[in-house]
């Protein structure tokens, strides 16, 4: 069995090291997506989610669009496949309000088909939702390392901010471009 080296730093890591050089870390992966697509700082709830006429779920969205933005795991691209989400959650819920109204003694081959279609509908959303962080099961797979990361980078936009609005900074800025 092989071994496996160190898990690799993040660049924000590297840079609060003090050990960030351009020419070994500028090509990073977190670089490159964080220049092309930004974290937005709010999402409305979309249309496709308004007009499904549901306030739980319009809710729902709202606190899961909230606590992505603060974990800074969301960008635009991502939204389009977060509103799949709510929508086949909606699905759900209609498929068992019918359920419910039906007679199973009566109906029992119709409440079996319907029955596996609701058990597809909620694996396609555990599926979807575990990208977004939607599972207890994802959630707990959060390494205490991953937040301590992201809490740190934070840090360090905070701090590279305040560095910009500093006139002093702002000359050796200019200078180094």
């Amino acid at each position: 069995m092989g071994t496996r080296g160190r898990p690799r730093k993040s660049t924000e890591q590297h840079k609060l090291d003090g050990t960030y050089q351009e020419c070994r870390h500028g090509n990073n992966a977190d670089v490159l997506i964080s220049n092309v697509l930004s974290v937005p700082k709010k999402i409305e709830v979309p249309e496709e989610i308004k007009n499904l006429n549901n306030k739980t779920i319009e809710s729902l969205f709202k606190k899961h669009v909230d606590m992505l933005i603060s974990l800074k795991s969301i960008y635009e691209v991502d939204i389009p496949e977060l509103i799949h989400l709510y929508l086949i959650l909606n699905d759900i819920y209609k498929l068992r309000e019918v359920m419910n109204e039906l007679d199973i003694k009566t109906n029992f081959f119709t409440y079996e088909k319907m029955q596996k279609l609701f058990l597809k509908q909620i694996s396609s959303f555990n599926v979807l939702g575990s990208k977004f962080y939607l599972t207890p099961q994802v959630r707990a797979q959060m390494r205490l390392n991953d937040l301590q990361e992201l809490n740190e980078t934070l840090k360090l936009e905070e701090k590279l901010k305040a560095a910009e609005k500093n006139p002093v900074q702002k000359l050796i800025n200019k200078k180094k471009n």
